[in-house]
């Protein structure tokens, strides 16, 4: 069975306008949330966001107050599951690599792609002999 209409009720006035796009998402994670939201939105043939008053919204009001332990699961009788991951997904993080500005490896690679070898004869003349016993 697939939901073609979806009408979503919320007692924040700033989901809501965040969503009909009267009110501007600020800050990273709220952006990312609120283009999370769109984008399950667009699953559906017709939805339609609405704000209700909190005293008008009592399941949800429970819900909430169940999810941040003001009351026990007990009350109410549901199975209460805590998921740790987050909803949306963190950009992938990219370390960074600092080169040093001269390695053991860059006078070989000079002289392999320019032919310059080390001012210091002794030098120079190791690193064509080390090239030489050097598999190809």
């Amino acid at each position: 069975m697939k939901v073609g209409k979806l009408i979503v009720y919320s007692d924040s006035q700033l989901v809501v306008s965040q969503i009909t796009g009267e009110f501007e998402a600020k800050g990273e994670t709220m952006i990312k949330y609120l283009k999370k939201v769109k984008h399950l939105l667009q699953n559906f043939q017709w939805s339609q966001v609405r704000r209700i008053p909190r005293s008008e919204n009592v399941v949800a009001d429970s819900l909430s107050k169940l999810a941040t332990g003001t009351t026990t699961s007990s009350n109410f009788g549901v199975r209460v599951e805590e998921i740790e991951e987050k909803s949306i997904a963190d950009e992938n993080e990219v370390n960074q690599i600092d080169e040093e500005d001269e390695s053991w490896m860059s006078p070989m690679v000079r002289y392999l792609t320019s032919g310059e070898l080390p001012e210091n004869t002794v030098e120079a003349k190791a690193l064509v002999r080390n090239l030489r016993n050097t598999p190809s």
